[in-house]
Formats: C-alpha cells, sequence, structure tokens
C-alpha cells in the first residue's frame, strides 16, 4: 500500500476462474460524520472503508460482514468509548487488527492494555502516518498476527 496499490489479493469468484483484484475492507468508527468521511478521503485509494458512527453500529456491521480486517477507532463517543469497543473487537473477532484515534486522554487506556491496540494514533492524525498505520496493519493481517 505505500506505493499506493492495495496487497496482492485475488478472488476467482467469475466463471472460467479469472482472477480479480480483492480490496482489503476496514471499519472507521467515529462519532464525527465529518472525521470519518476524511479518514474515508485518505484511505480510498487503499482499501475500501465502511463507517459506523458508533460502537454499536460497529459491533453490528463487524457481526454481519465478517471480511472487516482492521478496525479504526475513536476514543471520545458517547455510549461506549473506544477503549470499550475495542475491548469487545478484540474478545469478539480475535483476528480483527485494533487501531485506536484519539486527540487527549486515551494514552491511559493503552499504556493499562497494551495489547488492547495495535497502534495508537494522535488527532490530528498526518495523512502519511495513517496511511503506514492501516499499511502495517493489513500486514500483519495476512501473516495472522493480530
Amino acid at each position: 500500500m505505500a506505493s499506493g496499490d492495495p496487497p496482492a489479493e485475488t478472488s476467482s469468484g467469475e466463471p472460467g476462474g479469472a482472477s480479480i483484484p480483492v480490496r482489503p475492507r476496514i471499519l472507521c468508527v467515529d462519532d464525527e460524520p465529518m472525521v470519518l468521511k476524511s479518514l474515508a478521503a485518505t484511505l480510498r485509494k487503499c482499501c475500501e472503508v465502511v463507517s459506523a458512527t458508533s460502537a454499536a453500529e460497529a459491533l453490528e456491521l463487524l457481526e454481519r460482514e465478517p471480511g472487516l480486517r482492521v478496525v479504526v477507532s475513536d476514543y471520545r463517543m458517547p455510549g461506549m468509548d473506544g477503549g470499550a469497543l475495542l475491548t469487545q473487537v478484540r474478545d469478539r473477532f480475535p483476528a480483527t487488527i485494533r487501531l485506536l484515534l484519539s486527540g487527549a486522554g486515551a494514552e491511559a487506556v493503552v499504556l493499562e492494555s497494551p495489547e488492547l491496540v495495535f497502534r495508537f494514533l494522535s488527532k490530528p492524525c498526518p495523512r502519511q502516518t495513517l496511511i503506514s498505520a492501516i499499511d502495517d496493519a493489513l500486514a500483519c493481517w495476512n501473516v495472522g498476527v493480530a
């Protein structure tokens, strides 16, 4: 992905066995729609982005769509915060790679439970930092490290 290309995966769902590229799918969770739009715009060249505006919606999507490889969640959200969401993701979907995106205050969650997240990203997150984190997460997913 660093070169701008998604990982070289294929699916032979067409008659005759022709291979078609499969873009990795990730889930972005934030209660602010503009943040979700910005994340999707940043990541659209490297993967398919699915968005959720709450932790409950994110968990429903993960249940319905098992192909989601990475979850990028904001920390501060009404209802269930990102730390609680990623704890449930770890327990219910252990192969899913988890990233926490936050302004201030979430560092303690990461320090208390370092196994909870693959990477902690501070807001505002530079574009290249986000892309590199997703690239690294997908590489870990491809080798089975959650």
